[in-house]
C-alpha cells in the first residue's frame, strides 16, 4: 500500500487544451492517469484536446490551487 506522499507523488498537476485554436483555454488538474483524464474531458468536445505538459512535485494540491489562484482572473467556466 502507497503512503500519503507516495499516492500525491504519483498524481502530477497536468495541463490539457484544444488543439485547433490560435489560443485556447486550458484545464489545470491533478490525475493519476492523465491520458484517461484527457480522454473523459475529450468526451462531448468537438475540438481535439491534447496534454501540454504536466508537473511532477509533492506539493500536487499546493501547486494545484496556487496555479488556479494564480489564473483565476482569467478563468473560463
Amino acid at each position: 500500500s502507497l503512503n500519503w506522499l507516495e499516492r500525491t507523488r504519483a498524481m502530477p498537476v497536468y495541463f490539457i487544451g484544444e488543439e485547433d485554436k490560435g489560443y485556447c483555454c486550458i484545464k489545470i488538474g491533478v490525475a493519476k492517469d492523465i491520458e484517461k483524464r484527457r480522454s473523459n474531458l475529450q468526451t462531448g468536445n468537438p475540438s481535439a484536446i491534447r496534454l501540454l505538459g504536466w508537473i511532477n512535485t509533492e506539493e500536487t494540491f499546493k501547486l494545484e490551487r496556487h496555479l488556479h489562484g494564480y489564473f483565476a482572473a482569467t478563468r473560463v467556466r
